[in-house]
C-alpha cells in the first residue's frame, strides 16, 4: 500500500507541474466547422499574446493574425454571411460579460479576411447585462444575440445584432451589409 501511494504522489506532482506549465505556456483552443473543412486554432502565450490560425481541409495556413490581449475563453461561430456558400466566421472573444466581436470572411476556402469595418480601430463590442436587461424588460422570450434575416428584400441575408457598442456607442438593431466589390461589411448606421 506504501508503494502505490508514493507512486500516487510522484505523479499528482508531474501532473501538477504539468498543469502549471500549461498555464503558464497558454492555452490552445481548436474549432472545426461541421464539413470539417476549415479549423480555427485560437491559442494564448504568456496569458495575453492571442494567436489565430485558420487551417483549410489540406491543414494549409490561411489566415494568420496576432496580437495582445487579455481575453477569456473565445467562441466560435460558422456561418455563411453572404451567401457565397463558404462558411464564414463569427469570433467572440469574452470578457467580463460581454464579448469583442470579429468577422472573417471565408473566399473560396482559400483565404480569410477580416470583415468588419476598420476591425482595427474600431472597438465593436456586445455586452450580455444589456441584452439581459432589455429582454427581462420586454418579456421577449428567445431572442438571439445575432441572425440572418433579409432587411431590404434583395434576396440576400444580412447579419443582424440584437444591439452593438460601436466604439462605446450602444447601436440597437445593428445591420451589417455585405459589399460584395469591395469585399467587406458595412452596418446601418455608416
Amino acid at each position: 500500500m506504501r508503494i502505490n501511494f508514493i507512486k500516487l504522489s510522484c505523479c499528482l506532482l508531474i501532473f501538477g507541474n504539468l498543469l502549471m506549465c500549461s498555464t503558464v505556456l497558454g492555452k490552445e483552443y481548436v474549432f472545426q466547422n461541421t464539413k470539417k473543412d476549415i479549423t480555427l486554432i485560437y491559442s494564448v502565450v504568456d496569458g495575453f499574446r492571442v494567436n489565430i490560425k485558420i487551417l483549410n481541409i489540406e491543414k494549409k495556413e490561411i489566415y494568420h493574425r496576432k496580437f495582445d490581449a487579455d481575453y477569456g475563453r473565445p467562441e466560435v461561430v460558422f456561418y455563411d454571411i453572404n451567401a457565397d456558400s463558404f462558411e464564414d466566421i463569427i469570433l467572440k472573444l469574452t470578457g467580463e460579460g460581454e464579448y469583442d466581436l470579429d468577422i472573417l470572411v471565408n473566399v473560396n476556402n482559400d483565404a480569410f479576411f477580416e470583415g468588419l469595418p476598420e476591425s482595427r480601430s474600431t472597438n465593436y463590442i456586445f455586452n450580455y447585462d444589456y441584452f439581459n436587461k432589455d429582454l427581462s424588460e420586454k418579456s421577449v422570450g428567445n431572442k438571439k444575440e445575432f441572425y440572418l434575416k433579409d432587411t431590404n428584400n434583395d434576396g440576400i441575408n444580412e447579419l443582424v445584432f440584437h444591439h452593438l457598442f460601436i466604439d462605446g456607442k450602444i447601436h440597437k438593431g445593428i445591420v451589417f451589409y455585405f459589399d460584395k466589390p469591395k469585399k467587406k461589411l458595412f452596418h446601418s448606421n455608416e
